[in-house]
């Protein structure tokens, strides 16, 4: 989300949302609150619609790194315990688990690659981009290093 001047948050759908089961149903839950709540109208209701969706990433799914690392943590613990049926099992649930959030990585950068593509593309994209990753290539090159007080210095 960014930010407004004026303290609010913008809303800023992330596409990883509707890879997550219960997106759908938070989304008509909240669609249809909204017209209960407000005035029926379609702004009334997807105001509803983004509070919803805005306060279940936040305090449902979090952030996609920690759950990620939170995810890595448990099945190396799993995977540490002696062979049976039910470690065999939660490490297969975790494994599955990992590999959607890793998923939900995948599509939020893709969004964003997209993104920066519509703000930042021309008619010759082709040159743009090339002019763009030759500049990261400069930029993150280290032209050479000494050595100075014991220590390596750019």
């Amino acid at each position: 989300m960014r930010s407004r001047g004026g303290g609010e948050s913008a809303f800023k759908f992330e596409a990883s949302l509707l890879s997550e089961e219960m997106c759908g149903s938070i989304v008509s839950d909240a669609w249809a609150e909204g017209g209960v709540l407000g005035e029926g109208s379609v702004v009334e209701k997807l105001k509803h619609v983004v509070g919803s969706l805005q306060s279940w990433s936040v305090n449902v799914l979090g952030d996609l790194q920690k759950r990620i690392k939170k995810i890595k943590k448990e099945l190396e613990r799993f995977r540490r315990l002696p062979i049976n049926e039910f470690s065999v099992q939660r490490e297969a649930v975790l494994s599955y688990r990992l590999d959607k959030v890793e998923e939900q990585v995948d599509i939020f950068w893709r969004q964003r690659a997209h993104t920066n593509w519509l703000n930042k593309g021309d008619r010759n994209t082709a040159f743009f981009f090339h002019k763009w990753c030759s500049e990261m290539r400069r930029m993150n090159k280290i032209g050479r290093l000494r050595k100075e007080d014991g220590g390596w210095v750019c």
